[in-house]
């Protein structure tokens, strides 16, 4: 997929690894599954970009006039260049997989875990010591199922990884998901910061309405404004997601019935990172929380 990524004039690439939580099983965080990186002998920089889970859409609890689900936050995007005179021969690196929505009445969406870079961890698994932590991209928050929008996955600083003082820094923060609602629920607009989203929230069983979506950046044609799920129970939209330039964007909130019946699914992510959608509400059954997104890691090295 970045075999072509273009590098600064008079670099080389030796080579370009990607860890993807895709290619892990559909859990929560599990830090046994930790991959190895052996730097290149003759490699004189890594170029890193670390992106933490999207968190899953909350399912909320069915009832007359109730809010529908919060869809997850967003990872977090943090990107480094760092001399290897500085690192050791090997780093370990930690990529969660898919976050689940709620999938139960009234439950929570759940959250997958950080993307992180270790100088030194134990490959029988087991919790690494914070001062290991090379490199961290944080993943975002749960949707609640009593609306509440996923928090956004925090920016990383020397606090929680000392060591990537010792190269050029980036962290931004995710996007929170939006927040579910007695009525329409809310959609989530990309940022001018950040190329993904958090998932749009579900609607409530006060009224028949219409699942919270996502809102697309002006001027930017890669991803178009999603619906969310359509009133009369209708099912969020799964997301979008391009590698060039990359980004995409969570899956859309679920629409609600006013009466008995079932409520929309959120939709599921549609790119690493990204919030799954809210469910949507009804009196008799509520939707299921959209998933989230993997996390991903790209190190380049030249």
């Amino acid at each position: 997929m970045y075999g072509n990524l273009h590098l600064p004039p008079n670099s080389t690439a030796i080579s370009i690894t990607e860890f993807r939580g895709d290619a892990r099983a559909a859990t929560s965080a599990d830090e046994s599954q930790k991959d190895i990186y052996n730097v290149p002998q003759n490699a004189t920089f890594l170029y890193f970009m670390l992106v933490g889970a999207g968190a899953g859409g909350g399912r909320p609890t069915a009832g007359a006039a109730t809010s529908g689900a919060g869809g997850g936050g967003s990872g977090a995007i943090t990107t480094a260049l760092i001399p290897t005179m500085l690192l050791p021969k090997s780093l370990w690196v930690f990529v969660p997989s898919v976050s689940l929505g709620g999938a139960s009445n009234g439950a929570d969406g759940s959250q997958a875990g950080d993307t992180e870079v270790y100088l030194y961890a134990l490959p029988t698994g087991g919790a690494v010591a914070t001062g290991n932590i090379l490199l961290k991209g944080q993943s975002g928050s749960g949707g609640l199922a009593v609306g509440t929008g996923g928090a956004s996955g925090s920016a990383m600083n020397a606090t929680n990884a000392k060591w990537s003082t010792l190269g050029l820094l980036k962290s931004q923060a995710g996007v929170a998901g939006g927040a579910g609602a007695v009525g329409a629920g809310t959609a989530v607009a990309f940022n001018a910061l950040l190329p993904l989203t958090g998932g749009g929230g579900g609607s409530g069983s006060t009224t028949a309405a219409i699942g919270g979506g996502i809102t697309a950046q002006a001027g930017y044609r890669g991803i178009p404004t999603i619906l969310g799920g359509a009133l009369g129970g209708g099912a969020g939209f799964n997301g979008m997601g391009n590698p060039k330039p990359w980004g995409g964007c969570g899956g859309t909130g679920g629409g609600s019935i006013a009466g008995a019946g079932v409520g929309g699914a959120g939709g599921n992510a549609g790119w690493y990172g990204c919030g799954g959608g809210g469910g949507g509400n009804a009196q008799t059954t509520s939707g299921n929380g959209g998933n989230g997104g993997p996390g991903y890691c790209l190190i380049v090295a030249f």
